[in-house]
C-alpha cells in the first residue's frame, strides 16, 4: 500500500473518531475491513499526531486537536475576527516593504486590508493575495509557483521553495493551524504549508504571525517554528497566562485587535 492510500486511511479513521467521539479496535476494524493489528499501528499514528487519545480497547477523539479543513471553510470561520486582526497588520506594513505573505486564510484578509495607494513588493504562493495584489497598480507582484494545492489555495512543493530561496523580504506575515504554551509551540497540519512557511521565517527580517484566538490550545501535526523565531504576533483576544508567559520568555510582541468588526 502507498503512502497516499495509508494517509487516506488515516484521514478515514480520524474523521469516524472525530464524528463518533470515540471507537473501540474492533469497531474500527470491522467498520474499515482492517486486521486488528492495522488498526493498532494506525491508531498509534493518530495517538502520536495529537488526533486520539488511547483507553481500555480503543480510543477517544482528542477535543484539542485541529483537523485540516478546505480552504473554504477555513476562510468562513471566525471571520470578523480574522478582519479584525487583517486590519491591525496591515498597519504594520510600511511604504516600500518587501513583503511575503503564506496561503492562510487570515493572510489573505490581510491582502484585502492593504492600502493599494502604499507602493509595496508582494510575495506569495496564495492564489487569492496573488489575485487580490494583481489589481493594485502601486503593488510590484512576485508570484511564487509550483504545484497549486486547491486544499490550500496555494503553490507548493519544490519548485515553489527554490523560488523563495533565492528571495528576501524585509517582512513576513503568515499564520498557523495552532499554538500551544511551550517554546517550539507554533503548528500546522499539512507538512507542504508547513515548509512553505517555515522557508519564509528564514527569508525575512521580521516575522509576523495572525492567528485568531480559536487556535489557542489547538493540536496539530507539525511544528513550523520556535517562538522565537516570531516577533509580532497579532490576534484578537487576550490568550492566557502560559501563552503570555511563553511569549515573553521569547521576546514575543502580542498586539491584540480589539473593536467591532463592522
Amino acid at each position: 500500500m502507498g503512502i497516499r492510500d495509508r494517509e487516506d486511511r488515516l484521514q478515514a479513521l480520524e474523521d469516524f473518531i472525530s464524528k463518533n467521539g470515540h471507537a473501540t479496535f474492533k469497531q474500527l476494524a470491522t467498520r474499515f475491513g482492517m486486521s486488528m493489528n492495522t488498526v493498532r499501528r494506525d491508531l498509534d499514528l493518530l495517538v502520536e499526531r495529537g488526533a486520539a487519545e488511547k483507553v481500555y480497547g480503543g480510543v477517544v477523539a482528542n477535543p484539542r486537536f485541529r483537523s485540516y479543513l478546505p480552504y473554504t471553510e477555513r476562510s468562513a470561520s471566525h471571520h470578523g475576527e480574522k478582519i479584525r486582526i487583517a486590519r491591525a497588520a496591515a498597519a504594520l506594513i510600511s511604504p516600500g516593504d518587501i513583503v511575503m505573505m503564506d496561503s492562510g486564510s487570515t493572510i489573505t484578509e490581510l491582502a484585502h486590508h492593504l492600502d493599494p495607494s502604499i507602493t509595496l513588493t508582494v510575495i506569495s504562493n496564495s492564489m487569492s493575495v496573488v489575485a487580490r495584489c494583481a489589481g493594485a497598480p502601486a503593488i510590484r507582484l512576485v508570484a511564487l509557483g509550483g504545484e497549486f494545492l486547491a486544499s490550500a489555495d496555494g503553490f507548493v512543493g519544490t519548485e515553489t521553495l527554490a523560488m523563495l530561496s533565492r528571495l528576501k523580504a524585509d517582512k513576513a506575515f503568515f499564520s498557523a493551524t495552532g499554538l500551544l504554551p511551550v517554546d517550539n509551540g507554533i503548528i500546522n497540519a499539512p507538512s507542504l504549508e508547513t515548509d512553505i512557511k517555515r522557508a519564509m521565517i528564514e527569508a525575512a527580517a521580521q516575522v509576523f504571525l495572525l492567528i485568531d484566538s480559536s487556535k489557542f490550545g489547538t493540536v496539530a501535526v507539525h511544528s513550523v517554528a520556535p517562538f522565537s523565531a516570531v516577533d509580532v504576533i497579532v490576534t484578537d483576544r487576550r490568550p492566557e497566562e502560559a501563552f503570555l508567559d511563553v511569549f515573553a520568555r521569547n521576546n514575543v510582541h502580542l498586539i491584540v485587535a480589539e473593536g467591532e468588526t463592522q
